[in-house]
């Protein structure tokens, strides 16, 4: 996976991209727009509110764990053991990236059965593909579980000069085994393992942690795609039934980790050290800007530098710069305290960075990632993951006094850091308990209560929520 593949997916261009040089061969004429901040200025902020901040700071604070408790190491192991086993159909006629054609007929038995959730018995057939998938890949399995022990992980990326063509396999690699452990979970949750297929659940977290701190926004996309899918899976164990009070306190403790960790704040800061690192190469002629976004042709370890030094992206790099400092800082709040700032952020670009300035930004805000879109998801998943979280608890403390918590005293024996926090509203998780069952949910987008209305994957639908609902019928 290529970083500068993600950038043309997930980035904005406020303008279109041309030349930044416009009559920069005028001697002695001041290129600096009236409304633009200065390097040295963007520089000096930088350094004042985040020291360390460069792309050679981050790379020397990230974790250096032992190999026997790199948690990136084991899953590339775990990988390499994958490939001779996954029947993953031929890339040539199918260019699109296909899952292992195990993991898509159990996918495919149970769609087409039509069920949606976990209390639903399943069919024969898909029983039996179930057991099957579990006897070919009993040893990777064994191996994959074991990694809910690592605690970090460090992915063994190798920088390009140009920092927005380096290759990412590891964050690719480790799709592969959360695909494995997914997988694994489903079939343990309909063949009655559930508390096994809730250990493989927060093996998948483990997943997460091995991806850790890459610095690049898209790899922390990647984490928290893997703490979604591994949320889904747990809801779907639990709504079977028969878990231990022991395999519900495990889980729940697992999401309550994980929801710590800075994903949007780890993405920005790499963004804008890639951004800044980029940029100044150009200057300095490191780097020709007409590579930056071209990933076809030669290898990128083998582009020649541009020819002489681009002096007049300084002032394209103070713009870029003092935006990222500002994109940093809005990372920094809590995420219900964000919105409105993104909102801003987008605006101020745009609003002062006229296209008929001397010198266009076109290159800097080519290069600005679309965080505002990736923190609505990190929201979304942090309110599944706080739906999840709420749910365990309460029927942990149903489990054990039979009848469910509705005094602050009585949560606080389940919750013992609080109860979970929507990540759009900065309010406890709505819970509403019902005849029939119980549920828990955020206030999504449009931050309105709409009674438990639950849409966790199209949320930006207005008049929607995000959580789960959960069966009182289901037995303990």
């Amino acid at each position: 996976m290529c970083r500068i593949f993600v950038i043309a997916c997930i980035c904005f261009c406020v303008f279109p991209i041309g030349s930044l040089r416009g009559q920069e061969g005028a001697p002695g004429v001041n290129f600096q727009p009236p409304n633009w901040p200065t390097l040295t200025s963007a520089i000096a902020d930088a350094d004042r509110l985040d020291p360390g901040w460069r792309h050679a700071d981050l790379v020397a604070k990230l974790p250096k764990p032992n190999p026997d408790e790199d948690a990136a190491v084991e899953v590339e192991a775990i990988y390499q053991a994958l490939r001779a086993s996954w029947s993953i159909p031929d890339l040539k006629t199918h260019p699109t990236p296909q899952k292992p054609s195990e993991i898509r007929t159990i996918e495919d038995l149970w769609l087409n059965y039509g069920a949606i959730d976990g209390s639903i018995s399943p069919p024969p057939e898909l029983l039996k593909a179930a057991r099957e998938f579990e006897s070919k890949f009993a040893s990777m399995i064994v191996r994959a579980r074991e990694l809910e022990r690592f605690k970090v992980g460090r992915s063994p990326t190798v920088y390009n000069v140009n920092l927005y063509v380096s290759m990412l396999p590891a964050v690719q690699n480790s799709r592969e085994v959360r695909h494995l452990l997914s997988t694994d979970s489903f079939c343990r949750a309909i063949l009655g393992d559930v508390d096994g297929a809730l250990q493989s659940a927060r093996a998948m977290l483990a997943i997460s942690r091995a991806i850790g701190d890459e610095l690049s926004l898209i790899s922390q996309v990647a984490r928290i795609a893997c703490v979604s899918d591994a949320v889904h899976r747990m809801m779907f164990a639990v709504d079977r039934g028969g878990a231990s009070a022991l395999a519900l306190e495990q889980t729940q403790a697992a999401l309550t980790q994980e929801k710590k960790t800075p994903y949007l704040l780890i993405g920005a800061r790499a963004e804008r050290a890639a951004l800044f690192d980029t940029l100044q190469k150009i200057g300095e002629g490191k780097i020709d800007r007409k590579f930056v976004l071209k990933t076809d042709g030669d290898d990128a370890d083998k582009r020649k530098p541009s020819s002489k030094p681009d002096p007049v992206v300084k002032y394209d790099l103070g713009f870029g710069l003092a935006h990222m400092n500002t994109a940093v800082e809005i990372a920094k709040k809590p995420t219900w305290l964000q919105a409105k700032d993104w909102v801003a952020w987008d605006l101020h670009i745009e609003t002062n960075s006229p296209k008929s300035a001397i010198i266009s930004p076109a290159l800097s805000c080519s290069l600005f990632p679309a965080i505002p879109a990736i923190r609505r998801n990190v929201c979304r998943v942090g309110s599944v993951s706080a739906s999840c979280e709420t749910i365990l608890g309460y029927k942990r403390f149903r489990m054990k006094h039979g009848h469910w918590p509705t005094k602050p005293e009585e949560l606080a024996t389940v919750f013992p850091e609080g109860v979970p926090i929507d990540p759009f509203s900065g309010q406890p998780m709505i819970c509403r308990i019902g005849p029939k069952t119980l549920v828990v949910y955020s206030v999504s987008l449009d931050e309105q209560d709409n009674g438990g209305n639950l849409e966790n994957y199209h949320f930006e639908e207005t008049g929607t929520d995000i959580g789960f609902r959960f069966s009182r019928d289901v037995k303990n």
